[in-house]
């Protein structure tokens, strides 16, 4: 068994161990043959090393009858529909995997390379699971976190017998006895509600407002008062609710809203920018690290390099008392983990800021029974345009002081912030001084913030900060 499994699992270092012990046998510490071994059998060591061989080989490509038949069946089927009802077939292959994120990211970008758009969710449009819509596939609400299937199930019911809904205000209204908060703020972070009268800020800042707004008329109904929804034209659509102007989010923010709701990014993805740099990098998609079926061809140990943006970052203490880091990384075909040794992440911790793209060169780790896992090597950060370039000094200036000078806005600046969780990281000799353009004054940094200047550190506060905010003065 431990040969068939090594055999199916395309284990070299484990193969060669059984080659041993099939021609030689194998013997225990108190000297106890466990294994004859063909040799002791009085079968030649040539002829044995030739038949194991035979097996090896045969591994390649040998399958089960019964299973070969039913899956080229199944492969004759779905290639067929695939061919000629290739929206019908992706919809329903999207809804039959709609519990695992990194299937549902492989497929839909299986889907762009069909020309079919994965349209996002929509309150009037989507369905359960993913649907046709003309010549495109729409985006199932079932795949939308905090969203019961009895929730789900009682809109499409209402969106078929009154309508679709016609505003914010109205939707909250309609589905108010089946609504809660969570549910309403996921339909909103997804983008399930854009097709309505006000933007996903408005609708997020608002939602806790009009949901209390609509309470306090439910209890006005009970004890018998003149309600809102009895007071005939009067509020019809939302007019007695209002909710004041402002600015929407910025794309990075719905991204991440969207990533938060879905385990996905649906209005767009923070690597499509850097799609064309996957030949001159050599880098490899994630997707194709995962699968079993990609296990020849990306064996255990096999360094790979990919590119993705930083999902999440834990780290933990190792029993020497170094620190290690545990890394989501993805890209638009799929996610996974990467492992940050001590050495390593002492070296490239600086890039590893959650929602950061970053190319990376690692050796991948390819476990029975486990998912496919990175072992980080070496990192940069990606830039749209000559991402595979080496890393840039900040241009230098001569004043009197020398030292790292820093431009920010503020001292609660979330960038502001962030650089100083850079500089900690590069504990030095290098005084640091701080303009703060909310007060147009030079600050010099306390002793506990010097710097040990690198390239590291110099091109990582130029992605925080800019680089002309970031000047490094010679003495």
């Amino acid at each position: 068994d431990i040969v068939r499994r090594a055999m199916s699992k395309k284990k070299a270092d484990v193969m060669e161990r059984e080659r041993q012990i099939f021609i030689h046998g194998l013997v225990s510490e108190k000297g106890e043959v466990e294994v004859e071994g063909c040799v002791r059998r009085g079968v030649d060591e040539k002829i044995a090393a030739e038949i194991f061989g035979e097996m090896e080989s045969f591994a390649a490509y040998a399958f089960n009858k019964s299973h070969a038949a039913a899956y080229a069946l199944v492969a004759y089927q779905t290639a067929w529909l695939k061919r000629f009802y290739p929206k019908e077939y992706m919809a329903a292959l999207l809804t039959s995997v709609l519990d695992s994120s990194n299937k549902v990211a492989a497929y839909m970008a299986e889907c762009t390379r069909l020309g079919i758009r994965v349209l996002p969710p929509d309150i009037n449009q989507s369905g359960l699971g993913f649907t046709v819509s003309g010549r495109d596939v729409r985006f199932g609400l079932l795949a939308v976190k905090n969203l019961g299937r009895g929730f789900l199930q009682h809109i499409l019911l209402e969106r078929e017998q009154h309508g679709p809904f016609t505003s914010f205000f109205d939707f909250c209204k309609r589905m108010y006895d089946q609504l809660n908060r969570r549910a309403l703020e996921s339909l909103v972070k997804c983008g399930a509600l854009d097709g309505l009268d006000l933007n996903r800020r408005q609708m997020l800042e608002s939602a806790e407002k009009v949901l209390d707004f609509l309470e306090a008329d439910k209890r006005r109904n009970v004890e018998g008062q003149l309600g809102f929804f009895d007071m005939g034209g009067a509020g019809e659509g939302g007019q007695e609710f209002s909710v004041p102007a402002m600015h929407d989010f910025s794309d990075r923010e719905k991204l991440v809203y969207e990533k938060e709701v879905t385990g996905m990014y649906l209005s767009g993805h923070p690597m499509a920018a850097f799609l064309d740099q996957y030949d001159a990098l050599h880098a490899v998609r994630i997707n194709e690290l995962l699968g079993e079926e990609d296990a020849s061809r990306y064996p255990d140990g096999t360094i790979v390099r990919v590119m993705g943006v930083v999902g999440s970052v834990r780290t933990k203490v190792t029993k020497s008392g170094s620190t290690m880091a545990f890394v989501l990384l993805e890209d638009m075909f799929g996610t996974i983990e990467m492992l940050v040794f001590p050495t390593v992440l002492g070296e490239y911790g600086a890039f590893l800021v959650e929602g950061e793209p970053i190319a990376v060169q690692g050796k991948l780790s390819r476990r029975e029974d486990e998912e496919s896992k990175l072992i980080c090597e070496s990192l940069q950060p990606l830039r749209e345009k000559n991402a595979g370039e080496s890393f840039r000094p900040v241009r230098k200036q001569t004043t009197k002081r020398p030292g790292l000078y820093l431009k920010v806005l503020s001292a609660e600046s979330p960038r502001y912030k962030r650089a100083c969780q850079l500089l900690e990281l590069f504990e030095g000799p290098t005084p640091v001084y701080i303009y703060r353009c909310d007060v147009g004054k030079l600050f010099s940094a306390p002793l506990s913030m010097r710097v040990a200047v690198n390239g590291v550190l110099l091109e990582q506060l130029g992605v925080v900060l800019g680089e002309k905010n970031v000047i490094l003065v010679d003495k």
